[in-house]
């Protein structure tokens, strides 16, 4: 078990109702069109509605077109896929370290309370941040490019990062390469940090 958040080798979810279409079985893979989709996993996050093209196969698990809404959050982009050398790269400590993540975001609105199920350094930070840009590897190496990350009311960040050693944040690289950086001090000093602090 974890003390907070999905447990990636455990995952329980209860109030599933989906509307699936288009469903296209082959000898290694399948893909079909998610209408809709909500449900609670255990850990608390809730999905209200999820659409998009799945597709999934022995390397790779992938949401095409996707638009996510939460209690909290809205999301839009063209992809988030993972992609490994097996299912069995998805279990425990394999996950962060092997399975490769690529992400695209259009300009979403995101709370990282709801990040915080997926990435426990983010527990119960209540922060809203607008996002888009490309997530890029696996968890324990991270990189993002073309990003634009705003918050409050009109600061934003445009540029990159490496983010080396998640989850662990303490001990976590971070390399930025930032290319415009616009806010103000009291917008500053309200940013809600993980564990509920601020600057």
């Amino acid at each position: 078990p974890v003390e907070y958040g999905v447990n990636y080798s455990d995952m329980h979810v209860t109030g599933i109702q989906a509307d699936l279409k288009r469903f296209k079985p082959s000898p290694d893979s399948v893909s079909f069109f998610i209408q809709s989709l909500r449900f609670t996993e255990r850990s608390g996050f809730r999905l209200d509605n999820m659409s998009a093209e799945f597709s999934e196969s022995k390397t790779f698990l992938a949401f095409r077109n996707i638009s996510l809404v939460t209690p909290n959050s809205q999301m839009q982009g063209d992809e988030i896929s993972l992609r490994f050398k097996d299912w069995g790269q998805c279990k425990g400590d394999s996950f962060v370290r092997f399975v490769k993540l690529n992400i695209k975001l259009n300009p979403s609105n995101i709370n990282l309370q709801d990040i915080g199920y997926f990435a426990p350094a983010l527990r119960n930070t209540v922060q809203m941040v607008s996002l888009s840009g490309q997530i890029r590897g696996p968890v324990s190496n991270l990189k993002g490019r073309k990003l634009e990350i705003g918050y409050g009311n009109g600061s934003v960040i445009k540029g990159g990062f490496i983010l080396e050693g998640l989850p662990d944040l303490r001990s976590t690289f971070i390399h930025a390469d930032i290319k415009q950086f616009m806010s103000w001090s009291d917008e500053i000093e309200s940013l809600q940090l993980p564990g509920q602090r601020t600057i």
